[in-house]
Order: structure tokens, then sequence, then C-alpha cells
């Protein structure tokens, strides 16, 4: 899967979602900083690692399970 944005308008919601803008969002803006960051690594090979308190789908079997339930559409929850 690829996320595909023109850097000049992800380089925009980042300032407009800036602490003291007044759209201002911590999370989101931290968000959409990480996005850009993995774009100016451009070379690498990029996945998005969810975890659940100590269980991520590497190394928890019903995690796995889990989170290829989600990929279906499915509304499940973890335990």
């Amino acid at each position: 899967m690829d996320i595909v944005i023109e850097e000049n308008i992800l380089d925009k919601f980042i300032e407009e979602t800036d602490l003291y803008a007044p759209a201002g969002h911590r999370g989101v803006h931290n968000f959409l900083i990480q996005i850009r960051d993995l774009g100016y690594l451009w070379k690498g090979s990029h996945r998005i690692i969810l975890y659940n308190e100590d269980c991520s789908a590497d190394s928890d079997e019903s995690y796995a399970l889990y989170l290829d339930k989600r990929a279906s559409g499915l509304k499940v929850k973890f335990k």
C-alpha cells in the first residue's frame, strides 16, 4: 500500500495543526510529521506495525488473527 500526497499540501496540514495554530492538534500534527518523515526515507520499505498492550502480530497469534479480520473489514474487538 502506498500513501501518496503532495509534499506542499502535507506541509500545509502540518503547519495548520501546529499546537499554536487555530486548528492545533498535537496528535494529528505529530502523525503528519511522521508520515512526512517516512516520505523523506523514500528508499526504504515501510511497514506500519500495530500493537495492543504487549501484543504484536509478530509475537501473538491471536493478535495476528484479529488484525487479519480487521483487514478483511470485520468489526471485531481484541480481547
